[in-house]
């Protein structure tokens, strides 16, 4: 949809992809082209099987062989990288994303880390980073709780209230109220109070 809408607004009636081939290159290019093209569906029968492709791929050798990476992380849709996450853990006993962490460099990690992770703690851990910086990122706080407010808010604010550090353990609300102030504050804390389930009176 967001492709569609790009290439109508654009002055050159211009596509993602095509503006990813100009302004990208190498494996980063691959995996831009990966997600913008048919990405596959989920199909139970080849989890296993990429699983094992992953880990032969990463933590199996010595180096990193990328392309299975971005075949499957990128060839595929959510549910399927989701499941294949999941059964990777189970099966070596450490979760995919730090796999990803370690084996590729910083761009590539984004990409793949953000497609591998569970939405709700990839935005949860997007919000704790805004929330705490020195000069609070009201931007990405505003637009995170905003778009996710009919999905998942609810489970933000729990991973947020229950993973890191004591110290940074607190609900979303409770985040909005300490690291926000006037009229945005205002404006999260009553989004929280009817989309967050716990914050409903």
């Amino acid at each position: 949809a967001i492709n569609v809408e790009y290439k109508n607004t654009d002055s050159k009636s211009e596509e993602l992809l095509g503006l990813m081939n100009k302004e990208t290159s190498g494996k980063l290019r691959e995996m831009f082209r990966g997600i913008l093209g048919e990405r596959k569906t989920f199909n139970s029968a080849e989890v296993d099987d990429h699983v094992a492709a992953l880990y032969r791929a990463g933590e199996g050798k010595i180096g990193t062989d990328s392309q299975p990476f971005i075949d499957i992380i990128c060839g595929y849709e959510r549910e399927h990288v989701e499941a294949v996450a999941d059964a990777y853990e189970k099966t070596h006993g450490k979760p995919l994303t730090k796999v990803i962490e370690s084996e590729f460099p910083r761009f590539q990690k984004k990409l793949l880390y953000a497609l591998t992770q569970k939405k709700h703690i990839f935005f949860a851990e997007k919000l704790q980073e805004a929330f705490n910086k020195t000069n609070v990122d009201e931007t990405t706080i505003t637009r995170i709780i905003v778009s996710q407010r009919e999905h998942r808010l609810t489970e933000i604010s729990a991973h947020l209230n229950n993973t890191g550090k004591p110290k940074d353990r607190k609900p979303l609300a409770q985040y909005c109220t300490e690291k926000t102030s006037g009229n945005l504050k205002m404006f999260l804390n009553a989004i929280c109070a009817n989309f967050v389930r716990s914050e409903r009176s």
